[in-house]
């Protein structure tokens, strides 16, 4: 018998702010956490090479998209974060019940509209400090 090894992102959510759910949201790009490298190398390296130690990091940012719905209060808040610059408090909820909780800012919002397809929207999150990781348990 195979155990279930993957989960399914099917209902992933993003919470935005004070528990507002941004809805029709079609990807939520993962949290890609990056480390500057500082050079430490000398003249007495070993071998010749650099070496490096650990720098400051970066959470990065939180791409995602989703069908256009001009009513929907998640993607307002997020256009009007974007407008006034706030850091807002931010959850992705994942289906096992796991969350990464982040403060960040809005860096882009915009729309698409294609002749022969529905009208989208995309947007940018720059997550601002250390994020929170929570294990759920479980689907």
């Amino acid at each position: 018998m195979v155990g279930k090894a993957a989960i399914s992102g099917f209902r992933t959510i993003l919470r935005y702010a004070a528990g507002t759910v941004v809805g029709k949201l079609t990807n939520i790009a993962g949290i890609e956490m990056k480390a500057d490298t500082i050079d430490v190398t000398s003249h007495a390296s070993p071998g010749g090479f650099k070496e490096f130690i650990a720098g400051l990091k970066d959470a990065g940012e939180v791409p995602i998209e989703g069908n256009f719905s001009r009513g929907d209060s998640g993607q307002v808040a997020l256009l009007a974060s974007y407008e006034s610059g706030a850091v807002e408090e931010m959850e992705i909820e994942f289906p096992d019940g796991s969350i990464w909780a982040f403060d960040a800012i809005v860096t882009s919002y915009g729309n698409a509209t294609p002749m022969t397809d529905k009208i989208g929207f995309k947007s940018s999150l720059k997550i601002t400090g250390q994020p929170e990781y929570t294990a759920g348990s479980g689907s």
